[in-house]
């Protein structure tokens, strides 16, 4: 198909058409679009992603996955390490329940994020929140924490 090239700011866009949509790239890193303009795909500082039935499943250079949904949220493809807080400091509640062999931890930040993590024989499991920000380690560590105004 066609590839152009287009300089911005100093930095090289490329844009070529394929068969399946535009593909952009910058410094290494390509982003696929569909024909309609949606995402199907990237190939970005070390991660990568692709459309799969239902989502676009995340994989990161270690090989870490996640499926985010197309009805939002996400699920765990890899099984994570642990979870912890990024900043104890920015939580302003903290419930624990348990029912039957499910431990739940419920936890409220300081922004009014929230964020409920259940625990199945050990590990964790489901997982949903409300304006919580999300950082998984290569190791497969999960820390929450508050999402600032420029991390919607």
């Amino acid at each position: 198909m066609s590839k152009n090239e287009v300089e911005v700011g100093g930095k090289t866009f490329g844009f070529e058409m394929t068969e399946n949509g535009p593909e952009v790239t910058m410094e290494g890193q390509t982003v696929q679009l569909g024909m309609d303009g949606v995402i199907r795909g990237f190939n970005a500082y070390g991660s990568k992603a692709e459309k799969v039935e239902g989502g676009m499943l995340i994989t990161k250079e270690n090989g870490f996955q996640i499926k985010m949904l197309d009805a939002g949220g996400y699920e765990l493809v890899s099984p994570l390490k642990s979870v912890g807080i990024s900043d104890l400091s920015e939580v302003a509640e903290y419930q624990l329940t348990r029912d039957g062999d499910i431990l739940t931890h419920a936890i409220t930040f300081i922004n009014g994020g929230t964020a409920q993590i259940g625990y199945k024989n050990g590990q964790p499991g489901e997982l949903t929140s409300l304006r919580v920000l999300h950082t998984i380690t290569n190791e497969g560590e999960l820390y929450l924490g508050v999402q600032k105004p420029n991390e919607v």
